[in-house]
C-alpha cells in the first residue's frame, strides 16, 4: 500500500473539511436568513401599515371636524341672510343690495326658493327659475318643503350649472314665506381634503426598499394611492386581487406574485374599507440573501484557512521535523552507532518512543 506524508494527509483533510462546511453551511445560511428577511420585510410591512392607519385615521378625523365646523358656519351664514331679509324685505328684490349683502357676510351665491320650491330671487338672475326638481344637487333641498322647521347643509359637490365645487345651506325665512340658500366655495376644506388625500399620505413616507405601496379601495378594487403615482386610479390586477382576497386577513398576511412580470412579495392587510397591500422584489431579496451568503462563505473560508496554517505550521514545526530528526538517527544506528538517542521532542510520545528505541 502506497503511503502518504503527513503535510499531504493534512492537505487533503483540510480541502475536505472547507468544502464539507460549505456544503452543510452555505445551503442552511441561504434558507435562514431568506426566512429571517421575509420575516423582517413583514413585521416592517406591519409597522408601515400601522402607520398609514394611524395617517388615515387622523386625517379622517380632522376632514370630519372641519367639515362639521364648515357645515355650521354655512347655517349661520344663512340664518344671517334670512334676518337681514326678515327686517329688510324690500331686499329680497334688489339684485345689487343682494350682491352687497352677499360680499359682506362673505358668500359666493344667494338665493331665494317660494313655497313651490322655485328659485325666484338671489344673486344670480341665470338660476331665476330652477327649481328643486331639477337635478341631483339642487333637489336635496326638496326636503325642506316638507318641514319648515328645518336647517340643512349640503355636502361638497360640484355645482350642477357650472361644475364649481360649492357647499350649500337653506333655512326658513321666518315668516316660512320662503327659505333661502346660500352657497359658499370650501377653498380651505378642499386644500385641507387634497393635502389629507390618501396619495398625499403615501406621498409623505418615505421608502428605503425596493418595493411599492397601495391602498385600493375593497369595494371597487380600484387603487386610491400607491407610491406608483401611474397605479393611481387604475384596477389592480385581478388575479392578484383575487389571491389576496382570498387570503386578506385584519394581520399582515405574505404572499408571492407575479407583478409586471417580476416575481413579488406581497404583504396585505385590511383595514376598514381599505386594502393595504405592499409588494417587494423577490430579486432584491435574493440579491441580498445572496450577498450575506458570500460573506458567510468568506468567514468560513478565512476562518478555516486560519486554523489550517495554524495546525499545519505546527505540525510543521513539532511533528515533521522531530520525525527527521528521529529517522536521521535511526539511520545512525543503521550504520552501526550505538551510542543511546539524545532527541529533546518536548513532546510526550516522541519523548517515550526514544526512550524504548534506547
Amino acid at each position: 500500500m502506497k503511503s502518504r506524508s503527513i503535510k499531504k494527509s493534512l492537505s487533503f483533510i483540510s480541502r475536505c473539511m472547507v468544502l464539507l462546511l460549505i456544503l452543510l453551511l452555505v445551503p442552511f445560511n441561504f434558507e435562514f436568513h431568506y426566512k429571517i428577511s421575509h420575516d423582517q420585510q413583514k413585521e416592517s410591512s406591519d409597522q408601515l401599515f400601522d402607520h398609514v392607519k394611524q395617517i388615515i385615521a387622523i386625517n379622517e378625523r380632522d376632514l370630519k371636524q372641519e367639515k362639521e365646523e364648515f357645515s355650521q358656519v354655512c347655517i349661520q351664514k344663512a340664518d344671517m341672510v334670512a334676518y337681514f331679509i326678515q327686517h329688510e324685505p324690500d331686499m329680497l328684490y334688489d339684485l345689487d343690495r343682494l350682491r352687497e349683502l352677499a360680499r359682506i357676510l362673505d358668500v359666493d351665491e344667494i338665493h331665494f326658493f317660494n313655497k313651490e320650491g322655485e328659485i325666484f330671487s338671489g344673486t344670480h338672475p341665470e338660476y331665476y327659475g330652477y327649481s328643486v326638481e331639477d337635478g341631483e344637487q339642487i333637489g336635496f333641498f326638496r326636503q325642506m318643503l316638507e318641514d319648515t322647521s328645518l336647517k340643512i347643509c349640503q355636502d361638497i359637490m360640484p355645482n350642477t350649472a357650472e361644475g364649481k365645487e360649492m357647499q350649500y345651506a337653506a333655512v326658513w325665512l321666518e315668516d316660512k314665506s320662503s327659505f333661502v340658500e346660500i352657497g359658499m366655495k370650501p377653498e380651505r376644506l378642499l386644500a385641507l381634503m387634497e393635502e389629507n388625500s390618501l396619495q398625499s399620505v403615501v406621498g409623505s413616507i418615505p421608502f428605503d426598499y425596493e418595493g411599492c405601496l397601495y391602498i385600493i379601495n375593497a369595494e371597487t378594487m380600484m387603487t386610491e394611492a400607491s407610491s406608483e403615482s401611474d397605479m393611481v386610479g387604475k384596477e389592480f390586477p385581478a388575479d392578484l386581487l383575487s389571491a389576496i382576497k382570498n387570503h386578506s386577513q385584519t394581520t399582515v398576511n405574505t404572499l408571492h406574485f407575479d407583478i409586471n412580470s417580476e416575481r413579488s412579495c406581497v404583504y396585505t392587510e385590511l383595514y376598514d374599507d381599505y386594502l393595504l397591500v405592499r409588494t417587494y422584489s423577490s430579486k432584491y431579496l435574493i440579491q441580498e440573501t445572496l450577498v450575506s451568503t458570500v460573506m458567510v462563505l468568506g468567514y468560513i473560508l478565512l476562518t478555516t484557512l486560519c486554523v489550517i496554517w495554524v495546525i499545519i505550521r505546527y505540525v510543521r514545526q513539532h511533528i515533521l521535523q522531530n520525525l527527521i530528526t528521529l529517522n536521521e538517527e535511526l539511520k545512525k544506528i543503521e550504520q552501526g552507532n550505538l551510542e543511546a538517542l539524545h532527541m529533546t521532542t518536548h513532546i510526550s510520545e516522541f519523548d517515550t518512543l526514544t526512550y524504548y528505541i534506547n
